[in-house]
């Protein structure tokens, strides 16, 4: 479609009418139809006014009464067909409408699901979602209304200015001169209509966004307590449609109206030089009926353009946004030959950088081999480019430079189909069609078996728990999965994956969600279901990778160290660390009781160097909690009075510039298995300067002020401890440091 000018509103006629055509022109039959039933409407519309002339001018002058039947008769049988004309053009344009916007909203489904990853990343879900609601509703009125209505009219301008020549011409010439007032409207105001229907959907989308983040978001939005800022970006938003709208209605009715009011003072003028022509003898009554009545067509016109006006140029942004959404560059058609060999061979990865923004990489100059038919994990600190390495695997992204290969073959030489059948995944982030368990699982191998589905559920430790369920395996899952819990979700996603039984076989933080016990049953399914493919997971969790073929250990985008678990705590390097800082902490099976060691507790400024005694008493006073994905653990500004270890999970810390109510959050850090924070909430009631919310469902074992307290009284040596870690903290604070640390 035609390049558009988004940033102005910009779309010539020339351009939008070809468009129009370009949706149009399947459905040629249904439109010489119509087309059909519009001039068997003009032609009566263009009779009537002759029949008065010829009724006044001959019958009536002459008394000839059988004269006057048979006009009538015409008259009338003019109006008959007219009128089933008008009923049939009605149906077309109700069907050719229908099969239009149905065929263009199937034509931008497929290319939506060819467009690349990033688009869906630039691209807000509403915006999109506006195009394929108002805007088609917008397309259809203009196809059913605009386009009919507008032929008419217009053809019933041109046909009746021609018959004012024909009747009297010297009139005609009247009308032709005062016609350039008719054209007023449009000059005026018609291109700042167009570009204002254009902001006005823009404005649309803009709203719809709000009102769906403020949908999807409300657990964030109440923890947060973001009621009235979201109230506020509403209201902005709101105003700015408003805005938009009122510059558009009154844009386009200012054309309507001026046509209009031009075209009576015109109908004024030409009757009152008529009246004269005719009472000097040189215009008969009928011929002045008749002209009146032409000048009657030309009025109905251009009030009827006024009127079908708003649905073509409402559908100009619209067509717009449809054509963006066309002119967006999709991914190349690959064939698959079923006939081609299955891929073999190792993943490799050869001089890969990558990043998001071209400017700050991801991933710089990664090299590695991903040996077929083993186990691999990818660890590190959050942001390191674990998961951003798997999106490059999948070749949901293009390295800007190096590139991958499976076996011998680069990436780019394999067909999508073919590579995307070699591998199944599991995310952090688990969709849930809104359709049955049994469907949801099915959709990892369509055309599976009842019987397949079943046991692929009970591989993922997930059957039980779908036969509990109101309809067991007939259950709907809701939108999202919104009917079942985090661990619920992941599960099924999870018997997902093992139904397709991939080549490869992808996990990132697949099993975040669950509690030890059915996450130490779903590892061993996978251990076994790794013996038959290569399995490669992302994790956090080092105390999951134990028993891994090969571990590669990345920082800030680097590979910084591979090998088996063994050879990387021998290295004493940066995987070391890792674990050292994970290490000291039990769960139970159930994911309700976690415990740290005396060892891992004198790792903490505050308790170090306190008697074995001390700690062994402190670690009993720890309590176990658990929180949900968004659910916040501190919020900013309240006085926390509590000190937590992260034992499973992760956590973001953010702050806002303000305070609780600032509009500018700001990511600060994240937290993982290890750190910890809200030391500070132990020694004074200082307000927390941030705001800790969980992202993965997150297990911590937190020490109140109220126990720590209880230990004060005869511990002159952590009284000691205290007033060092006071003083550090203050300083930290003053230099407008956040309320938490990671763990050593």
């Amino acid at each position: 479609m035609t390049e558009p000018t988004p940033s102005q509103g910009r779309y010539p006629w020339r351009a939008y009418l070809s468009d129009l055509w370009g949706v149009l022109k399947g459905h040629w039959r249904h439109c010489l139809l119509m087309l059909l039933a519009i001039a068997l409407q003009l032609l009566f519309a263009l009779l009537f006014p002759l029949g008065l002339q010829w009724i006044f001018d001959g019958p009536l002058v002459t008394g000839d009464l059988g004269l006057l039947l048979q006009i009538l008769g015409l008259l009338i049988a003019g109006f008959m067909l007219s009128a089933l004309a008008a009923v049939g053009q009605d149906y077309l344009a109700s069907r050719v409408g229908a099969e239009t916007v149905g065929g263009l909203r199937a034509r931008m489904f497929r290319h939506m699901q060819r467009l690349p990853v990033d688009f869906f990343h630039r691209v807000h879900k509403s915006d999109l979602m506006s195009r394929f609601s108002t805007d088609l509703a917008a397309i259809e009125s203009a196809v059913t209304r605009g386009v009919p209505l507008g032929l008419y009219y217009a053809s019933l301008i041109l046909f009746s200015t021609l018959l004012l020549f024909f009747i009297e011409w010297q009139l005609a010439l009247a009308v032709l001169v005062a016609a350039p007032l008719l054209s007023l409207g449009p000059q005026l105001f018609g291109g700042s209509a167009a570009r204002a229907s254009y902001a006005r959907k823009q404005q649309d989308a803009a709203v719809a966004q709000v009102v769906q983040e403020s949908i999807r978001g409300q657990q964030i939005i109440r923890i947060f307590d973001l009621e009235a800022l979201q109230q506020q970006r509403f209201a902005e938003r709101q105003q700015a449609w408003l805005a938009s709208t009122l510059r558009m209605n009154f844009h386009t009715f200012l054309v309507g109206r001026l046509t209009v009011f031009s075209m009576l003072l015109l109908i004024l003028l030409i009757v009152g030089l008529g009246a004269y022509l005719s009472i000097e003898g040189r215009l008969t009554v009928g011929a002045l009926l008749a002209f009146v009545g032409l000048l009657l067509n030309l009025d109905e016109g251009f009030r009827g353009m006024s009127e079908s006006s708003p649905f073509l140029m409402h559908s100009v942004g619209s067509l717009q946004r449809v054509g963006e959404l066309f002119d967006e560059p999709t991914l190349p058609v690959e064939v698959v030959d079923a006939g081609a060999p299955a891929l073999a061979g190792d993943i490799c990865l050869r001089a890969v950088t990558f990043g998001y923004d071209p400017g700050r990489p991801n991933l710089v100059d990664i090299d590695m081999c991903l040996p077929s038919g083993c186990s691999m994990a990818f660890v590190g600190s959050s942001g390191s480019g674990k998961s951003t390495l798997l999106s490059l695997i999948t070749r949901a992204y293009e390295p800007q430079q190096g590139g991958l290969y499976y076996g011998d073959r680069p990436f780019g030489e394999i067909p999508r189909g073919q590579l995307g059948r070699q591998f199944s995944m599991v995310l952090q982030e688990t969709f849930l069609f809104n359709i049955s368990v049994m469907e949801n699982i099915r959709m990892g191998l369509p055309g599976a078996s009842d019987a397949a589905v079943i046991a692929a559920a009970q591989a993922a430790e997930a059957d039980t728990m779908i036969r509990a369920l109101p309809q067991g395996y007939d259950t709907l899952v809701g939108e999202d999965g919104g009917s079942l819990s985090g661990g619920q979700r992941q599960r099924l996603a999870i018997a997902r994956a093992i139904l397709r039984n991939p080549p490869v076989l992808l996990l990132d933080e697949a099993t975040s969600a669950l509690d030890p016990g059915t996450e130490a049953a779903i590892n061993q399914t996978l251990t076994r279901l790794a013996k038959r493919c290569t399995l490669i997971s992302v994790t956090h969790r080092l105390a999951s990778v134990v028993e891994m073929d090969r571990i590669f250990v990345l920082d800030q985008g680097r590979l910084v160290e591979q090998g088996d678990h063994s050879t990387l705590l021998a290295q004493q390097g940066f995987y070391h660390q890792l674990w050292h800082k994970q290490s000291g902490f039990s769960l139970s099976d159930d994911g309700r009781h976690a415990e740290v060691t005396v060892e891992r507790l004198q790792s903490v400024p505050l308790l170090a160097g306190l008697a074995t005694e001390y700690l062994e008493t402190i670690r009993h006073k720890f309590r176990t909690d658990r929180y949900e994905v968004g659910a916040a653990i501190i919020h900013q500004g309240e006085v926390a009075q509590t000190f937590h270890f992260i034992v499973r999970g992760l956590v973001e810390v953010v702050t806002a510039e303000g305070g609780p109510e600032g509009q500018q959050r700001q990511p600060v850090a994240r937290l993982e298995i290890g750190d910890y924070f809200g030391e500070i909430g132990l020694l004074c009631d200082s307000p927390t300067t941030a705001t800790v919310r969980a992202l993965l469902t997150t297990t911590t074992i937190s020490l109140t002020r109220e126990a720590f307290h209880e230990l004060l009284f005869d511990n002159q040596e952590l009284l000691d401890n205290i007033r060092a870690v006071m003083q550090a903290r203050k300083a930290q604070l003053a230099r407008g440091e956040v309320g938490v640390r990671p763990g050593a």
